[in-house]
């Protein structure tokens, strides 16, 4: 089973797949949409936005996410952040495509902290 949150709309006719599409997917709680199992997977292409580009909605989310410890994380973190919560404990795993920014600098360093 694969659980793939969606922020475009498109045509989704793959059986098997349980296909949410929500226009603000990282303030929804996926437990609520499917209910963590190790049949899961998650994938994704999230967007891309780098801290210094973000709109004042996303460093909401941002903070909400990482409640208040964002600091200068680019906005993929986010999905990042939001799928462990998702998988945590389980044995789900996640893929998503991503920019290298993601392991250079004072990403890996928020990482790091955050996430440990």
């Amino acid at each position: 089973m694969c659980l793939i949150i969606y922020w475009d709309e498109f045509d989704q006719q793959k059986e098997g797949v349980t296909w949410i599409y929500a226009k603000k997917p990282l303030r929804m709680d996926w437990k609520d949409v499917l209910a963590p199992s190790d049949r899961v997977r998650i994938m994704g292409n999230p967007p891309f936005v780098g801290s210094s580009r973000l709109t004042d909605e996303q460093k909401k989310d941002r903070e909400d996410i990482f409640q208040g410890n964002g600091g200068e994380l680019d906005y993929v973190a986010c999905w990042y952040k939001k799928s462990l919560n998702y998988i945590r404990g389980t044995k789900i795993t996640a893929a998503f495509v991503s920019t290298n920014s993601i392991c250079q600098g004072q990403q890996v360093v928020a990482y790091l902290l955050l996430w440990m």
